[in-house]
């Protein structure tokens, strides 16, 4: 029933907050006892990590491990087998065989291997609930996200401290085996683990009494019209931002119509005076021309007189 109502929060979260609902995701995960582990297998797996630990492996349930290729799979199952640590394997076939430190399972009841005290690092795909029960029970990941939310929420587990990050390639199993040593190795990772933890659950009451407390406070007050956000009564246009846009529509036009009149006039003024120039550039030019050829009259008397002069003397 709680398990319902995670779903049935997240559900809403996605659903109402387009339309400007109140959403309150509370994510009420219960306290495990380890004895609902119930098959043998799984619970001496995790009696087999006590020394060293146990390392869980889950790529959720929507991309298979037995989809990933088959070079992959096999660099994965001997990076595994290197590892002191015992990994319980979430594997949806049998073709992969069992090892002496690696255990395949088609399904692992993944928050009570996470509650146990023998469990050290959570190797997950990133979604929501997974990193939700990481922190809840304090355990270090190594995120490997394949779509949607799970690269947003690995990236903050990065930020937090608690996790590292590795995308899913053809050299994963060699990252991987990096990342491992270096979440083992780095005390800070765990200890970030368990701070968010106790952020988590220092609450007045539990996640599921406060998601009782809220849905029965919606039902008493027939709706909760006081929670509601005022988006709700908004026009279409309002919602939408189209007065908005309008008026900086407007805006733009405005300042476009006074730019481009600046424009034009400036080019304008600049074909006023090029072609004043021109014509003054002109008018110089046949002053010097008319200048040039034009003879003074003593000049042209001085060269008669001068002609019969040079005859008497002839």
């Amino acid at each position: 029933m709680v398990k319902a109502g995670i779903y049935l929060v997240v559900l809403l979260s996605y659903l109402c907050c387009y339309d400007g609902y109140k959403i309150l995701v509370v994510f009420p995960i219960p306290t495990l006892s380890h004895g609902i582990l119930g098959e043998g297998c799984v619970r001496l797996l995790l009696k087999a990590g006590h020394e060293y630990g146990v390392i869980y492996f889950s790529i959720g349930s929507i991309v298979k491990s037995s989809e990933l290729p088959d070079n992959v799979k096999r660099e994965l199952m001997k990076t595994f087998s290197e590892l002191n640590q015992t990994v319980i394997w979430k594997y949806e076939d049998n073709e992969i065989n069992t090892l002496k430190n690696v255990h395949i399972r088609k399904w692992v009841p993944q928050r009570s291997v996470l509650s146990h005290p023998n469990c050290i690092l959570f190797i997950t795909h990133g979604g929501l609930l997974s990193i939700t029960e990481a922190i809840y029970f304090g355990i270090p990941i190594i995120g490997i996200p394949l779509f949607s939310d799970q690269y947003q929420n690995v990236d903050k587990s990065v930020i937090k401290g608690f996790g590292k990050k590795v995308q899913l390639s053809s050299m994963i199993a060699h990252d991987l085996k990096i990342a491992i040593n270096e979440v083992l190795n780095n005390a800070s990772y765990l200890e970030n683990a368990k701070e968010q933890s106790r952020i988590y659950h220092d609450r007045i009451v539990s996640a599921g009494e406060e998601l009782v407390h809220w849905v029965e406070h919606v039902v008493r007050t027939r709706g909760a019209p006081h929670l509601r956000s005022p988006a709700i009564t908004l026009s279409f246009y309002q919602k939408m931002y189209l007065d908005l846009i309008g008026l900086v529509a407007v805006i733009f036009i405005i300042i476009a119509v006074i730019v481009l009149s600046v424009l034009h006039s400036y080019i304008a003024n600049n074909k006023i005076v090029k072609s004043n120039t021109i014509k003054t550039k002109k008018k110089k030019n046949n002053k010097i021309v008319n200048s040039s050829s034009y003879a003074p009259p003593f000049c042209v008397q001085s060269t008669v007189l001068a002609r019969p002069a040079q005859a008497r003397t002839k």
